[in-house]
């Protein structure tokens, strides 16, 4: 049964993942980066993580510090606005 305190905003980002998984399998980093509409799936889906992080309550982010909030919503301002230097690599 779903946490009921938990954002729908977090059902969405669980989605994406989900998705994102499902796209890109176990291919490679290079296989994804040759690919145009695996990176560009994937660079969605990525993009879809950063918006619904955007608009979870900040006292629910408040209670899980563990999640880098900041940085899951600025992806997405990177690969809106920086899209020509994204590059797919091993974190």
């Amino acid at each position: 049964m779903p946490d009921e305190r938990a954002p729908l905003e977090l059902y969405d980002i669980e989605e994406a993942v989900q998705k994102l998984r499902h796209v890109l399998g176990d291919r490679s980093f290079e296989e994804i980066e040759k690919e145009f509409v695996l990176k560009a799936a994937a660079e969605r889906f990525v993009e879809i993580i950063s918006e619904a992080s955007r608009r979870i309550r900040p006292d629910w982010k408040a209670e899980h510090p563990e999640v880098p909030w900041s940085k899951v919503a600025s992806i997405g301002n990177v690969l809106r606005h920086e899209y020509r230097y994204v590059k797919v690599i091993p974190i």
